[in-house]
């Protein structure tokens, strides 16, 4: 009797991983055909080698991904989309996490080539930039946060975190599908705070030696130049102390400097914009966002 249930039993088993990788294979290629669709209707032509999806985990992996258009070709070793678990609907996920690794932008490509010679990378005979990506969002009620990471061998680590007010799901699905009107929405979503980190590879030790060279003198001579600058130019105490002495300390050793936005009241975009474009006195900037700089590890 008990060998007769346990061979029930596992026949029991082996049908539910069997129904399990039926069911897996089976969502992959309707996965697969939907994004085959979606890429064919792109004005550019995209191919890749392999597809894979995990129903357990609602993890989307794309391997060797190439984007071409005009000439220029961007590359991608692995493109990592990873849902929420429940999620299955036609809809805006609450959160999202997508990774792209082995990204490689040409050098050629229009809005790459200035960044390109401030890193004097054709001297280096390298064809392209190497990039990782991690881009992550997550709704809580009406609280957005997005977390951005990319990183490169050849100009460092860029780390980003922001916090919007006044932005649910349902509200960004009207914007994104033309039913809610944008002029109103940008009034109301309001940035509550956002941190930036950046750890410096070769970008701003590169920018200081073209500069200095430009000049004709020394990369020391030119940094001491610089800052004299900035501080000759900062009368304000609370200034010197939340921009001008990390700064001056960041151009001295370029290493790390992050830069702090945290506005006493959340800012909306609509008025974030107007601020910055209307080119007001730089003080009051500073107080109305709470900007602060600081050096770090």
């Amino acid at each position: 009797m008990r060998l007769r249930w346990l061979f029930t039993f596992i026949l029991f088993v082996i049908a539910v991983i069997s129904s399990y990788f039926a069911l897996e294979s089976y969502a992959e290629v309707k996965l697969k055909e939907k994004l085959d669709r979606k890429l064919s209707s792109l004005p550019l032509d995209i191919t890749y080698r392999k597809f894979d999806y995990k129903l357990l985990e609602n993890t989307i992996t794309i391997e060797n991904l190439r984007a071409s258009q005009l000439g220029y070709s961007i590359f991608a070793n692995k493109i990592i989309v990873d849902l929420p678990i429940s999620y299955r609907k036609k809809e805006i996920p609450e959160n999202l996490h997508l990774k792209v690794e082995g990204l490689e932008i040409p050098l050629k490509m229009p809005f790459i080539s200035n960044f390109s010679k401030t890193l004097n990378l054709k001297e280096k005979t390298i064809n392209f930039i190497p990039l990782n990506l991690d881009v992550s969002y997550a709704f809580d009620g009406s609280i957005l946060k997005v977390e951005f990471l990319t990183s490169s061998p050849l100009f460092g680590e860029l780390k980003t975190v922001s916090y919007f007010t006044n932005i649910t799901k349902q509200k960004l699905e009207l914007l994104i599908n033309g039913k809610a009107d944008k002029e109103y929405t940008l009034k109301r979503i309001a940035l509550a705070y956002f941190d930036l980190i950046y750890k410096d590879r070769g970008l701003v030790q590169n920018f200081l030696k073209k500069e200095a060279k430009q000049q004709g003198i020394s990369v020391e001579e030119f940094k001491k130049k610089l800052i004299y600058t900035i501080e000759s130019n900062s009368s304000s105490e609370s200034v010197k102390k939340k921009i001008v002495f990390p700064l001056v300390s960041f151009i001295k050793n370029p290493s790390c400097l992050e830069v702090s936005l945290k506005p006493s009241e959340p800012i909306s975009l609509k008025d974030a914009t107007y601020l910055l474009n209307e080119n007001p006195e730089v003080f009051s900037l500073i107080e109305k966002l709470g900007l602060t700089l600081k050096t770090c590890n």
